[in-house]
């Protein structure tokens, strides 16, 4: 073979290759004009900047960039949402907003160029954020897609001296006899170099003061630790003394509500008889973290005859009257197991007290029943509170669980619907049940393999919880291998489920526990069934307590289809506000709930004549961006270019579908049977 016949069949070849390959030319983005997005404060604080202020943003900011035709720029004014705005509108822009939201503004400039280029975004404020979000968030997100935000302030009013409470920053809910931080954010403006005295006070009371040196014009931080001793909603307040020249006394004292709630569960653990289940269910409880443990478990029973004095006997006499009428209340829950109160000298009028330790206060009551028949509590003040009809017989044959409802929280044992019921079945064999029949309006979650007869059963009674379990030996999960965990989880969900967690709560209402006169508050209400499924046809009414006792009903529409609803609602009147909400689906009552904010009477925006000149350097320094004040802006320095756009494809080509390939193949085929014919290889 000659060199030219092998060089003919090499370039057959290697075409071949190439085209089997299937090559694709990107044509990417060149990005000549950068994409500008201008966002500028319409927020109200900012008529206390400069009465000119929006003469001056459009004549060094929008006018440069109208007349910057290698720019395209997009122009937006925000408060407590973003719009777009016509650039000679701005010269004449009458702020009015209530809220300023600069995480919102950035946010919805994030939304309108999904999918767009965006070179640069150059916020005008003067950094006065009073709205939910993060800034580390929002400067993660903007650094994550490489978009420098710059920052432009205008200058505070010199004439200004002026000291507020800006703003209180706590958790929605706080522990009992548990310490928690509460921050206080005051401005200043105007008293450089003073020492003022920041008050805390609840319910009027003074509780602790500290010192602030205020060492320029802007916010400053002042945290306060405290513990509160009892459950409930607490009315505290912020305050700073009023000093001589201030323009304003008004926003020297700001509001706040706090909801406290126990920071353990306590649970009340009384047992008729020593057994292997009070044991095993005892020791799981007490190593809940969460979980306040007494118990009292009766070794000596009231026919047992002793010939010594109460006082010199090991064991004591069961506490029958402190604990039914003073110490029940004290608990979240009560566990009665296998404890026949007859034998116990428990009278009607303790049955009672349980019942409105229930229904009345809405505290919740576990029934293991197993060696002792629930019909001891027939026609009992308890007899109505029970999920089962209570039953006489007491059945010992053996029998498998049967998860009648394995995707309740109660049994949900794993996420995978297929494995938590394969973990159900591999239950052990168990022993000996109550045989009872399930009342209506219950739910049952397991029952009896072979027959009907309920094991575990809830029911939701007026503001309380009962659950029923009709067999005493469940401790026999907790006997090796992975079912040990199973039995723990299983008892931990079920406190959780008693406790009447948010999360568990058929109807629970949410809002922010403090508000400012002007503010908008989300109420929003998340809605379940009793298997806690999402309900999305329901029917939620809302009473609004407003401050003077006046009452305003509303309906609250849904937000989206996961069982949560919500509505807005404009704040107008400072003051305490109570929200109840009920929920029906058709005519069945699904729940209510309830919860109390407060209303400052300070308006943060007009208060507010200090420029939060951090936050913008903060947010134009993390988003690799410039700070500039207004006063003193260039254009120029802005130096905008567009960014490089290698990943953002504008087409493809594909080079292997060229005719030109194809005819090259078919050109060098026919060259070389050309060759072999004139050499006689044919």
């Amino acid at each position: 073979m000659n060199k030219t016949f092998l060089l003919l069949r090499i370039a057959v070849f290697s075409l071949a290759v190439f085209l089997l390959l299937r090559p694709v030319k990107k044509v990417y983005t060149t990005g000549a004009s950068p994409e500008v997005a201008v966002l500028i404060d319409g927020s109200r604080s900012m008529r206390n900047m400069d009465v000119s202020v929006y003469e001056k943003i459009y004549a060094k900011v929008a006018a440069r960039f109208v007349a910057d035709k290698k720019v395209k720029s997009n122009f937006y004014v925000f408060s407590d949402s973003a719009n777009n705005i016509i650039p000679d509108d701005i010269k004449q822009y009458k702020p009015d907003g209530g809220i300023t939201d600069i995480f919102g503004g950035l946010d919805k400039i994030k939304t309108d160029y999904l999918g767009r280029r965006l070179d640069a975004v150059v916020l005008v404020s003067d950094g006065n954020h009073n709205a939910d979000g993060s800034a580390e968030d929002m400067i993660a997100e903007y650094s994550g897609l490489n978009v420098p935000v710059h920052t432009i302030h205008p200058s505070a009013p010199v004439s200004s001296r002026n000291i507020a409470v800006n703003s209180i920053v706590s958790p929605d809910i706080i522990f009992r006899n548990t310490i928690s931080t509460l921050t206080a954010v005051i401005d200043a403006a105007g008293y450089a170099g003073k020492s003022v005295d920041v008050i805390f006070k609840i319910a009027g009371k003074i509780i602790t003061t500290k010192s602030v040196d205020i060492s320029g014009d802007g916010p400053a931080e002042v945290q306060f630790l405290f513990r509160h001793d009892f459950t409930g909603n607490i009315q505290g307040s912020i305050e700073v003394p009023v000093y001589k020249g201030e323009r304003s006394s008004r926003d020297n004292k700001l509001s706040f509500t706090l909801q406290v709630e126990p920071e353990k569960i306590r649970i009340l653990y009384l047992c008729g008889q020593p057994s292997f289940n009070y044991s095993f269910l005892r020791a799981t409880l007490k190593n809940e973290p969460n979980v306040e443990l007494v118990t009292f478990v009766i070794l000596r029973n009231p026919e047992n005859i002793v010939t010594v004095a109460d006082n010199e006997l090991s064991l004591i006499p069961f506490p029958v009257d402190e604990i039914f009428t003073k110490e029940l209340f004290n608990f979240d829950i009560l566990i009665l197991d296998n404890f026949n109160y007859a034998r116990f000298f428990v009278n009607q009028q303790y049955l009672a007290n349980i019942r409105s330790f229930v229904s009345s206060n809405g505290k919740s009551l576990l029934v293991v029943s197993g060696a002792i028949p629930l019909s001891v509590y027939k026609n009992t003040p308890l007899d109505e509170l029970l999920p089962v009809d209570p039953g006489e017989v007491i059945k010992t044959e053996k029998f498998t669980l049967n998860a009648v409802n394995a995707e309740h929280p109660v049994m949900k044992l794993t996420d995978v619907p297929a494995d938590n019921l394969e973990e159900w079945k591999k239950m052990p064999v168990l022993e000996g049940y109550n045989a009872c029949a399930l009342r209506k309006k219950s739910v049952l979650l397991a029952s009896v393999h072979s027959g009907d007869f309920p094991i575990v059963s809830l029911a939701e009674k007026n503001k309380g919880r009962v659950m029923c379990v009709t067999t005493s030996s469940l401790w026999r999960v907790a006997l090796g291998g992975s079912a040990a965990y199973n039995y723990v989880k299983f008892w931990r969900q079920s406190v959780r489920w008693l406790s009447n967690a948010s999360s568990l709560k058929q109807v629970a209402v949410f809002a922010k526990t403090n508000y400012n006169i002007g503010d908008t508050a989300r109420i929003s209400v998340k809605v379940q069934d009793e298997y806690s499924r999402p309900v999305n046809d329901a029917v939620v009414e809302g009473v609004i307590s407003l401050p003077g006792g006046k009452k305003d009903y509303v309906i609250i529409p849904p937000a989206i289809a996961d069982g949560q609803y919500e509505i807005k609602y404009n704040l107008a009147t400072a003051g305490n506000y109570k929200v109840f909400v009920s929920v029906r689906r058709g005519r069945k009552m699904l729940g209510s709930d309830e919860l109390s904010f407060s209303v400052s009477d300070f308006d943060r925006e007009t208060a507010s004549f200090n420029v939060n000149d951090r936050l913008l350097k903060r947010i134009s320094a993390g988003t690799g961006g410039k700070s500039f004040v207004l006063s003193s802006f260039n254009y120029d320095d802005l130096e905008i270019e567009p960014r490089s756009l290698r990943n953002e494809v504008l087409y493809e080509i594909n080079i292997w579908e060229h005719p030109v390939f194809y005819l090259m193949l078919i050109l060098i085929l026919f060259v070389e049977w050309w060759y072999r014919r004139r050499k006689g290889k044919f």
